[in-house]
């Protein structure tokens, strides 16, 4: 998490935040207070038209390591009815805990019939200060 510099407090306290600095206070307690151990998880929003809704869905959730060693984290089949609607259903995935400093993605896989869509984000863990 990057620090704020004086410029940003200065305009979070004109814009009514009373204290910019309890943020920065509970950022340094909190791996104190849960530990390392504490659960970090993916989540993507998938939604499938109705008409989709009878076919099997697989989703599959891949970790992409520093070094491009792909793991996979959660392998699920099942119905597209679970994900239609108008709101669809948000598929959450743990990450495995106590992950090293670095770079890594995740990436999404659902296939829906002869359709496959895949989602990836990149995020970074940092080391512990």
């Amino acid at each position: 998490m990057e620090r704020l510099d004086g410029s940003i407090r200065r305009a979070l306290r004109v814009a009514g935040v009373p204290d910019a600095g309890a943020l920065a206070a509970v950022t340094r307690a909190w791996p104190a207070a849960v530990g390392p151990g504490i659960a970090v998880a993916a989540q993507v929003p998938i939604r499938i038209s109705s008409k989709a809704a009878p076919s099997p869905l697989t989703i599959t959730a891949t970790l992409v390591g520093r070094d491009g060693t792909r793991s996979t984290l959660d392998r699920t089949a099942g119905s597209g009815r679970d994900y239609a609607g108008t709101a669809g259903k948000v598929y959450r995935v743990a990450l495995p805990p106590g992950l090293t400093a670095g770079n890594y993605r995740v990436m999404v896989e659902s296939v829906l019939g002869r359709t496959t869509v895949t989602r990836e984000v990149a995020f970074s863990v940092l080391p512990r200060p």
